[in-house]
C-alpha cells in the first residue's frame, strides 16, 4: 500500500452514512498504517465475554474478580478467535507490535498469563479478532 501519510496510532471513525457493513458506527485505532498494509482495533464494540471466560476457555485463572470481570471487545471481523492485548507500557512481551513509545499490541500468550496473575501492563485493552 502506497502512503503518503502514516496514520498509525490514529483513529478512523465510521460516516453515519456506513449501513449494513461490519465497521458500522466503529472506533478503529489503527496500530498499523504503512507500505505493509494496516492493523486497526475496533474499541467501541463489547463482546458477550469477560476477561474471565476467555482465561478459562485457555486454562488460565485470573488473580482477583477484578481482572476475571474485565471486558472484552470485538477488534475486528478478521480472525475472531484471536486475543490481542492493546497495552501500555510497552513492556518486554514476545511479540509486540509497537504503536507508540507508549503503547504496543501483544497477541503473545505471556502478556495475557501476566495480566490473569495481576503482574501485566498498567493499562490494557483486551480484543477478539483485528481489522
Amino acid at each position: 500500500m502506497q502512503t503518503d501519510s502514516n496514520f498509525t496510532g490514529q483513529f478512523l471513525i465510521a460516516m453515519p452514512g456506513l449501513i449494513g457493513d461490519p465497521f458500522q458506527r466503529s472506533v478503529c485505532y489503527l496500530s498499523q498504517y504503512d507500505d505493509q498494509g494496516a492493523l486497526g482495533l475496533i474499541i467501541n464494540r463489547p463482546a458477550d465475554m469477560l476477561l474471565g471466560d476467555i482465561l478459562l476457555q485457555t486454562k488460565m485463572v485470573a488473580a482477583t474478580d477484578e481482572i476475571a470481570s474485565t471486558p472484552v471487545y470485538i477488534g475486528g471481523p478478521v480472525n475472531p478467535e484471536r486475543c490481542l492485548v492493546m497495552h501500555r507500557p510497552i513492556g518486554d512481551w514476545t511479540a509486540t507490535l509497537q504503536v507508540t513509545e507508549q503503547i504496543g499490541v501483544t497477541g503473545s500468550a505471556d502478556v495475557l498469563e501476566a495480566i490473569a496473575a495481576g503482574e501485566g501492563p498498567d493499562q490494557f485493552f483486551i480484543c477478539l479478532g483485528y481489522s
